[in-house]
């Protein structure tokens, strides 16, 4: 067969345009081998630019073996071939352009946000973004590329699209919730309101997030068990997000019994004073006098610990707890608790009475 095609063309062209094919041939060849050449000077020039260097050998290894191609094909496509051949040719390029297009195109972006991702922190969110972009990438380079295909082969695109449109609505009404959760997912990676690890109050439900998929997130709540939210109930609720804490503003309130001397109350605010400022990682704010409660005279406190963790928090407002008890101990400064006094009189009336009945 190949002997026949290659007879066939003998027969149909002159020499001379078989030669000029040949020289045609070995000049592309020529150029493909300069290109190279440059490729190699340049990686070589910017050997300390490491990503210039990696983008040149990605164009390299995509560009070079298509130049080949056309080395040969501007060659060839210079001589009379029979339409078979011709067509052959023709779609052979045109796949061939396609394919090494999309792979350097997919290549080159997957590369950028590969470098990006690794600039910006290897957290696990951003890890998620860099995979989700990276195959829809893929994904609608090769759809583009399916329909230059189809195009060139004479079938109409517009129906095909058309029906995909209908189709893709129909889909979208048959699955709303779960479309819906689909792209809560990607508002989530993208706006980022939390990530893994963060620990976060949603409306009655706390917990440290374990893991965002694509329809649900995962919780793991203090007392162990899992939580699992759909994505958009998420996106649609009020969120406490405790990671992001830098300092905590804490503020408490306590009482002294009504019988302390007046001496003593103006003491207090400067005992719980010195107490905070010679506690590490804590800011004093203020101490006051804040009202004649029910059962007691009621100070209220606020300061701020320079810590994000719970647990250091509590060891914290358990340590000026501890010393606040300590100094009014000192100072028979005695705290409120709820009680209530009763005082018992007997009028004149109930004693006339008691006599009347005793007579």
């Amino acid at each position: 067969m190949n002997v026949q095609v290659f007879s066939q063309i003998i027969k149909v062209n002159t020499y001379r345009d078989i030669l000029f094919s040949i020289i045609y041939i070995l000049i592309g060849l020529l150029v493909v081998r300069l290109i190279s050449f440059l490729l190699d000077y340049l990686k070589r020039k910017l050997k300390d630019k490491i990503i210039t260097q990696e983008i040149i050998s990605i164009i390299k290894s995509k560009i070079i073996p298509i130049t080949y191609f056309f080395a040969f094909y501007l060659g060839i496509n210079r001589l009379i071939l029979n339409d078979i051949l011709k067509k052959t040719l023709n779609y052979t390029g045109l796949f061939l352009t396609l394919f090494f297009i999309v792979t350097l195109i997919q290549r080159l972006l997957v590369f950028l946000l590969r470098k990006y991702y690794e600039k910006t922190g290897r957290d696990v969110s951003k890890k998620q973004i860099f995979d989700v972009l990276a195959l829809l990438i893929k994904v609608s380079i090769w759809f583009m590329a399916f329909l230059i295909v189809l195009d060139n082969l004479g079938i109409k695109i517009s129906g095909f699209l058309a029906g995909l449109g209908i189709g893709g609505v129909a889909i979208a009404f048959a699955a709303q919730a779960i479309l819906e959760d689909f792209f809560s997912y990607f508002i989530i990676l993208f706006d980022q309101p939390f990530k893994v690890g963060d620990f976060l109050i949603v409306g009655d439900f706390l917990g440290t997030v374990e893991d965002i998929g694509i329809k649900t997130t995962r919780f793991t709540s203090l007392s162990g068990e899992q939580i699992i939210f759909p994505n958009r109930d998420l996106i649609n609720s009020r969120i406490k997000n405790y990671k992001k804490l830098e300092r905590r503003r804490i503020k408490f309130q306590f009482g002294v019994v009504y019988q302390t001397p007046l001496e003593k109350v103006k003491k207090v605010p400067g005992i719980v004073k010195d107490i905070i400022d010679n506690t590490e990682l804590v800011d004093y704010d203020r101490c006051h006098f804040l009202a004649f409660a029910d059962y007691s005279l009621k100070f209220e406190v606020v300061y701020y610990v320079n810590n994000p963790e719970y647990v250091k928090y509590m060891d914290v407002n358990q340590h000026i707890h501890f010393r606040m008890k300590e100094e009014f101990e000192k100072e028979d400064i005695k705290f409120a608790f709820p009680s209530q006094s009763i005082y018992m009189a007997q009028t004149d009336y109930l004693e006339g009475q008691e006599n009347e009945e005793i007579v």
